[in-house]
């Protein structure tokens, strides 16, 4: 009888503790999604292959290093080992 009214009280308790789902929108852990300039859908802008790089995050994955024309920062897309990486793309509008 003991043990059940412990159980009572202390499951509740423990499901109130629990935070879930507490993301903040200012955290200082990195998401890996970078801010994004103009529509997805609507991108005039060509960005070249500059190079290809190992990943030095992520083993056996590459990174392709995309020349942006209008800006000095290069975007970088991370591909697996099996995977091209496409001569040109349309980068985002900076």
């Amino acid at each position: 009888m003991i043990r059940v009214l412990v159980l009572i009280i202390s499951l509740p308790l423990f499901l109130v503790s629990c935070n879930i789902g507490t993301d903040d929108e200012n955290s200082s852990i990195p998401t890996g999604k970078g801010k994004i300039y103009g529509e997805m859908n609507k991108r005039e802008t060509p960005c070249r292959l500059r190079a290809v790089e190992k990943s030095t995050d992520l083993e056996n994955h590459w990174v392709c290093v995309y020349d942006h024309p209008k800006s000095e920062i290069d975007d970088r897309v991370t591909i697996c080992y099996e995977c091209k990486c496409p001569k040109k793309v349309f980068c985002d509008l900076r």
